[in-house]
């Protein structure tokens, strides 16, 4: 029995190494996109190449050069006859086409330029050309019908207006396939196309991230580079990967992508957005004084710092996503006072000055009538200004409500925001003060008649009622004054790596979550994309701190360990991607079972053991075919760390170490080892056992973006 046994294993080791190595040699390789299959009319002109130099010495040096485009070909002759030709470059080489903002204020015609990237094969740096037209309108003429001749999948409504043009590997989600796609900038838009009838836009201002990302062995495989990582886009509907076949390419992309993406201009639509089409800014200055404001008494009257104001300002003019308001830190009159002044500078205001003298003839008109006039020229703004006031306008009614605590009813919210969202024209001190009382009345009534203008939609009305009822109840709650602690235990965090490190106050309720959020900026991530990691035994062991779970447990949790044990930990705030593997991977691997070894904290040899993972409980038998069970843990009164201490030799490619969540029992002569390590030989085994004890032990693992309060 044993024999025919042994002979089945060895039937399946090689069975399993035949496929292994089918599937790597079936490895499919992605096709670039195809050029335009239908003709094209040919188009010819005269450019003038700028050789590569100083600056200032590119022009000097330019070249005449009479260009055809045709067969798919760029060809650069010489001579006005088209008989010396200089230069060729075949479409299939043109990685990309970028229009070239001029190199000085001069408005010689020596700053019509657009820039082309010829590939030179996968290993070798691609080069760059650069042409010069003679106006901006035969710059366009020439991207345009480059173009047109590179691919036909994207309409000339948006080739006749880009800033770039190329190709690139491009996927849908991390469950989408890869494909060879067309993409083009235009303006703050990102235009995509991987079908011929199928024009995709992605609206740059709502791109919450762009950042690159290494790619794993089988993208590396299917989609030929250079072995630069992916660009990636966090956008509301999709998050899409690009891969370009050079660095450089990517490098072109990012600036471009980003450049697009967080010029905040000073009008309200060129604001980065979020999904509802209101401007990032807003939405997190609301959001931040909801919370942290709304029974605060005088909002929006009393100043806040100056400095702290401008240097809000500044930060969410680079990039408003990447802010992070933290109460410790920034006051709700701060906050407040950074809403009030973005509203007050933009050039047009809020509500135009053109609908003022409407607004105002509507007080003359009975209730109802004026409610509906109200609605009509409030609904009648343009998109984002339209979503922007009913935003504001159903915070300062929900501020209203409160004004038993805050003392901000809808008379003294109207004379802070009338004159910043309807601005008074200059005239006579009195004729000034008269027509401003009156737009203060249709700003109270906006205030006031929140409901009756807006109609309010009913997921809406709930999330009010929700907000109400919390205020409401810390309104109710009388809580004693606590005594003053002495002090809060304060610890080093590393941020990706032991290079940095930033000192964190760790208070009795301060979650691993917490950490990322109040670091966030430091490790210039958003906070949903890094975790804490806790790493002991001078780096040999490490362990994911779950987001709910508090730091200052783990913190004191050591100082029940040995002194050599603990001498060297240490928390690093990293990126979480690992979480993501997890989470990809956690409704297959609900029950895993297979052959590990194992050694406890008595013995420092290893011993074959079958072992299975289910319902939150791990255990491993004395036989394999699982009758008689040995020992079984609960994963929840587990801690279990990836690695082992380096005085064991496991003999195998992964090991997880596990020591009891409370009681830790300290070494002795007895127990010279720490914890019980498990190990395994089959490296993709790793991440079906990490996820199946992640999630026995936790229903969640990825923590929530912290971007819209909804």
């Amino acid at each position: 029995m044993i024999q025919k046994f042994s002979s089945m294993l060895k039937l399946d080791n090689k069975l399993s190494k035949s496929n292994s190595k089918s599937s790597v040699q079936k490895i499919h390789v992605i096709e670039r996109p195809p050029l335009n299959k239908y003709p094209v009319p040919y188009y010819s002109g005269t450019l003038t190449k700028v050789v590569s130099g100083l600056v200032e010495d590119l022009f000097k040096n330019s070249q005449s050069r009479y260009c055809v485009l045709s067969d798919q070909k760029l060809i650069c002759y010489t001579d006005p006859a088209n008989l010396i030709m200089k230069e060729a470059y075949t479409l299939d080489n043109i990685l990309s086409l970028q229009i070239v903002l001029p190199l000085s204020s001069s408005t010689s015609n020596n700053s019509y330029c657009f820039e082309l990237t010829v590939s030179t094969g996968l290993r070798n740096a691609p080069r760059k050309i650069l042409f010069n037209c003679g106006s901006a309108s035969e710059r366009r003429n020439w991207a345009q019908k480059i173009a047109e001749h590179l691919t036909s999948g994207i309409p000339i409504k948006y080739s006749s207006e880009y800033t770039r043009c190329g190709w690139c590997y491009l996927k849908e989600g991390v469950s989408g396939a890869w494909c060879g796609a067309w993409v083009m900038l235009v303006r703050r838009v990102l235009v995509y196309c991987y079908k011929e009838d199928e024009i995709h836009t992605v609206d740059l201002r709502k791109t919450r991230c762009i950042a690159t990302q290494e790619a794993d062995e089988e993208t590396k495989n299917s989609c030929p580079s250079d072995n630069s990582p992916n660009l990636l886009l966090d956008c509301p509907h999709v998050t899409l990967y690009l891969r370009f076949p050079h660095e450089r390419e990517l490098k072109g992309w990012k600036y471009m992508v980003k450049l697009s993406a967080h010029n905040n201009g000073s009008h309200i639509h060129h604001q980065q957005l979020t999904k509802e089409d209101v401007p990032v800014i807003v939405d997190k200055c609301l959001s931040f004084i909801y919370a942290h404001g709304s029974l605060s008494e005088g909002i929006y009257r009393r100043a806040g710092s100056s400095s702290v104001l401008t240097e809000l300002l500044s930060r969410f003019r680079r990039d408003s996503w990447s802010v992070q308001l933290t109460p410790g830190t920034h006051s709700e009159h701060d906050v407040a006072g950074v809403l009030k002044r973005f509203f007050r500078d933009l050039p047009q205001s809020l509500v135009p000055k053109e609908n003022h003298a409407e607004l105002i003839a509507a007080l003359d008109l009975d209730k109802e009538a004026r409610m509906l006039e109200y609605r009509r020229l409030m609904t009648s703004l343009p998109l984002v200004p339209q979503r922007t006031a009913r935003k504001l306008f159903a915070h300062l009614h929900c501020l209203h409500t409160m004004s038993r605590v805050n003392k901000m009813c809808a008379s003294n919210l109207a004379s802070v925001w009338a004159p910043t969202i309807m601005p008074t024209a200059l005239t006579s001190q009195s004729l000034q003060t008269a027509w401003s009382a009156k737009e203060q009345y249709v700003v109270k009534d906006l205030i006031t008649h929140y409901e009756a203008v807006w109609d309010p939609s009913e997921s809406e009305r709930r999330r009010e009622a929700v907000i109400r009822k919390m205020l409401s109840k810390a309104m109710n709650n009388t809580v004693p004054l606590q005594p003053k602690s002495a002090g809060d235990l304060r610890a080093w965090v590393y941020v990706h790596n032991r290079d940095t490190c930033y000192q964190v106050e760790l208070t009795p309720n301060k979650t691993s979550g917490t950490v990322c959020i109040e670091l966030c900026e430091k490790a210039k991530m958003d906070s949903h994309l890094l975790m804490v990691e806790e790493v002991i035994c001078n780096g040999s062991m490490r362990r994911v701190v779950h987001i709910d779970e508090v730091i200052l447990d783990v913190v004191l949790r050591w100082g029940y360990w040995d002194e050599d044990d603990r001498k060297d930990n240490y928390l690093l705030v990293k990126e979480n991607k690992i979480l993501h593997e997890l989470e990809s991977l956690r409704h297959s691997t609900s029950l895993v079972c297979g052959e590990l070894r194992i050694a406890n904290e008595t013995t420092k040899s290893f011993k074959l053991h079958m072992f299975e993972f289910s319902n939150s409980k791990l255990c491993y038998f004395k036989d394999k075919q699982g009758s008689h069970k040995i020992e079984e843990w609960n994963i929840k009164d587990l801690l279990w760390y990836v690695g082992h201490e380096p005085k064991r030799n496991p003999q195998s490619r992964w090991a997880i170490t596990f020591i009891p969540r409370n009681n830790k029992q300290k070494r002795s002569k007895d127990r010279p080892w720490f914890g019980c390590t498990i190990a395994g030989a089959v490296t993709e085994d790793q991440l079906k056992w990490m996820t199946a004890m992640t999630f026995g032990e936790h229903a969640n693992i990825l923590p929530t973006p912290r971007l819209v309060i909804t």
